[in-house]
């Protein structure tokens, strides 16, 4: 089932299989790539367009916890991008959908993911606690990773589930023209001591990467959460803005399929990971663990989650904006932009 959410000239599609976003427009252009609403067009290199990836495992489709074997019917990036979600409340410019699941022999897990999509133009606060006005809609996403174990207690203790140990990941696809003159920059940065990611420092795409007959992925790593704007390149002194994504990581990896195509329809994934599509077994670390009973929330946000009944939680958010189009350089560093 596809939502349609409207604020004014401003308009987002969303499938209800893997609460996919399928579009975001302001009435003259369109923001993300269209691989999901158009799979059958011929240079959609990539079927999808932003799907969920809760894969904690390796990409082989069996995986082993706790002595037990387990068989998943899809071997990369998990399940939950071809599951259907409840529409739990919607309004024109607002849907929150619901996903719930009990242990079960692909994932040994009781759970529920909640996902919550709206077009506002409200203020955002940002992550240094100071307001941001916006001027016109962007499409604002707050996802919930819910460890329900001790609302299924019965379940849960055949497996001793205290902890649920997950891995999350969104894949969002952008639309670009030119590869080559393609670039991402951060601002509003909160990171890890070790991150080496530098604000305003533009960053190209890595085409011998991405050109591979499997491409790989850009990584920017240890990154708590931020703003990455993704940009072309018009000359030495300015550049187009096509759109900022503010997003809670700690890491960033940046992907595509068209690249190495002849497809005259490029994008590029801008994908924030809460850890990495790694293996399960080989390095525990890389994985996130949500414990039974704990609150993983504070403030407005905490209540919000307890009025829904999630108090063990684990929240991800991405806010979608259309670009600001034309800005300079920084004169006094070649490297770095303007806003």
């Amino acid at each position: 089932m596809i939502v349609k959410l409207i604020n004014g000239d401003y308009q987002a599609l969303v499938d209800t299989k893997g609460a996919q976003i399928l579009s975001f427009t302001n009435g003259i252009e369109e923001l993300f790539y269209d691989g999901a609403l158009n799979p059958d067009n011929p240079n959609n290199t990539w079927k999808r367009t932003a799907p969920r990836l809760n894969n904690p495992g390796p990409h082989e489709k069996t995986f082993f916890y706790k002595g037990q074997t387990y068989e998943r019917s899809e071997s990369r990036h998990g399940f939950l991008r071809n599951e259907e979600f409840k529409i739990e409340k919607q309004t024109e410019k607002y849907v929150l959908l619901i996903f719930e699941q009990l242990p079960n022999k692909e994932f040994p897990f009781a759970h529920k993911v909640c996902v919550e999509l709206s077009l506002t133009d409200k203020p955002k606060m940002e992550t240094n606690g100071r307001f941001r006005k916006r001027e016109v809609p962007h499409l604002e996403e707050r996802v919930w990773i819910v460890n329900t174990a001790k609302q299924h207690e019965v379940f849960a203790s055949s497996l001793n589930q205290n902890n649920m140990i997950y891995a999350y990941g969104q894949h969002p696809a952008f639309q670009i023209t030119n590869p080559e003159r393609t670039f991402v920059f951060f601002t509003h940065l909160n990171k890890e001591k070790n991150c080496g990611v530098e604000e305003r420092k533009r960053y190209f795409l890595d085409l011998e990467k991405l050109k591979q007959d499997k491409p790989e992925t850009m990584k920017f790593l240890g990154i708590k959460s931020g703003t990455i704007h993704l940009c072309e390149q018009l000359n030495e002194k300015t550049f187009n803005e096509i759109a900022n994504m503010d997003f809670i990581g700690p890491n960033i990896l940046l992907w595509s399929n068209s690249i190495n195509s002849d497809s005259t329809k490029q994008f590029i994934c801008i994908e924030p990971w809460q850890t990495f599509p790694g293996a399960f077994d080989k390095n525990l670390p890389k994985l996130e663990q949500l414990e039974k009973g704990k609150k993983y929330l504070s403030g407005e946000i905490a209540k919000s989650v307890i009025l829904l009944g999630k108090k063990n939680s684990c929240l991800i958010s991405s806010n979608y904006s259309f670009g600001r189009g034309v800005l300079p350089f920084a004169k006094e560093n070649p490297r770095r932009v303007n806003l």
